[in-house]
């Protein structure tokens, strides 16, 4: 039966450095006695199936003679990585992150993007429009009263409006009337600039794909193995290099599958199962010519596990 690693505590060891028990219970809510924390003895981890015959040995009629009998039939092996920064509860390699503050640099970036996206006003036109522009259409139309002057300010302003905006307006002409002043600088009446915008949001993408490349790098993924590559530049790569870091992402694996099968090659052995072997399949991506997607390969300079069983 499988238990989850956050419900697992470890007894102290020994002077020798050894742990014996793990205790397994639902730390997230208060522990009213102890019988709501279950005890497990634990195989030694550097030699299990030999820790596990003497235990047994231990509690059957021939070892009756022994000080430390046993009846335990029920016994925990750990399955994980050994790492060097931790004896009782190692770090996993993916912490880097958290320590390294990049989980919390790519959150950050999210969420100066999203602010600058919702505080910034999109202005496309710059309009600069001259007060002789305005006094000449008002005397050109024979418009005198105030509320009707703002009234047709407003309007004009709309009719520039759509003039700029708009699919079907592309491509049109505005014409504009200056005059030159006494100093020789030119004076217009309307002034159209348009801000240039491409660069909005985009100045964060260098930032975001450091931090993807730092979280992909971290958790041992090739970006191109989940997806399109982080930023707006997608540069993917070729089908033969895809198909390389398959690969080695698998033989990564490798170590991993030998750990959690340490239980079921135990499993085995001990039930004196003939012709029975846990694997998983290499996966090889294949080319276009080969008329298939993929095929399993079969490792033929596989060494057997201690624990395999022997025919």
């Amino acid at each position: 039966m499988r238990k989850e690693a956050c419900y697992c505590r470890f007894t102290p060891a020994d002077k020798h450095g050894r742990i014996s028990k793990i205790l397994y219970a639902n730390w997230r809510k208060p522990i009213s006695s102890r019988s709501d924390i279950e005890e497990i003895d634990l195989l030694d981890p550097a030699s299990p199936w030999r820790d596990l015959q003497d235990k047994l040995a231990k509690s059957s009629p021939l070892g009756a003679s022994s000080t430390k009998n046993s009846k335990c039939r029920k016994f925990a092996i750990v399955s994980r990585i050994p790492t060097v920064d931790s004896t009782y509860y190692p770090i996993p390699y993916y912490g880097a992150l958290f320590r390294g503050k990049w989980y919390n640099i790519k959150q950050l970036i999210g969420i100066a993007k999203e602010a600058k996206l919702k505080n910034s006003a999109p202005i496309k036109y710059h309009i600069e429009v001259g007060a002789k522009y305005w006094e000449s259409i008002f005397r050109a139309e024979g418009i005198t009263d105030r509320r009707k002057q703002q009234e047709r300010i407003v309007r004009e302003k709309q009719q520039i409006l759509d003039f700029l905006t708009g699919a079907e307006n592309s491509g049109k002409a505005w014409f504009s009337t200056f005059y030159i002043s006494p100093d020789g600088k030119e004076q217009h009446d309307v002034v159209i600039n348009k801000i240039d915008d491409s660069k909005e949001g985009g100045d964060w993408e260098t930032d975001i794909q450091e931090a993807i490349n730092m979280i992909c790098f971290t958790m041992r993924v090739h970006s191109n193995l989940v997806g399109s590559v982080p930023g707006k530049a997608q540069s993917n790569n070729s089908g033969s290099d895809k198909r390389e870091l398959y690969t080695i992402a698998q033989a990564l694996q490798k170590p991993y599958h030998d750990l959690l099968f340490t239980v079921h090659r135990i499993i085995i052995r001990f039930n004196d199962w003939r012709g029975v072997t846990v694997d998983v399949p290499f996966i090889q991506l294949t080319t276009l010519d080969e008329h298939q997607d993929a095929k399993q390969v079969k490792l033929p300079n596989s060494k057997p596990n201690e624990t395999d069983n022997k025919q």
